[in-house]
């Protein structure tokens, strides 16, 4: 990805997760629930330092109403 791209995803979950976090590093986004059990976002990478380059990991993390968390990480490229 690069500075300026429409990035987009969707998660699928059973029917008890009350939320869903994508986070990489310090920065946390919120998905919006679209039904039960559906999570999507929609983001534009913002501009970036030049020396933030590389391949990053990104923590999917699922919470149910009971607060039990179920976590998925995804690798990230910015060129």
């Amino acid at each position: 990805m690069h500075p300026g791209d429409t990035v987009s995803g969707s998660v699928v979950t059973s029917s008890n997760v009350a939320s869903v976090q994508a986070r990489i590093g310090g920065y946390a986004m919120t998905l919006v629930k679209t039904g039960v059990g559906r999570f999507a976002l929609t983001y534009t990478v913002a501009p970036l330092p030049w020396f933030i380059r590389g391949t990053f990991n990104m923590r999917v993390i699922a919470t149910n109403t009971r607060g039990d968390t179920v976590e998925r990480t995804i690798p990230l490229t910015v060129r």
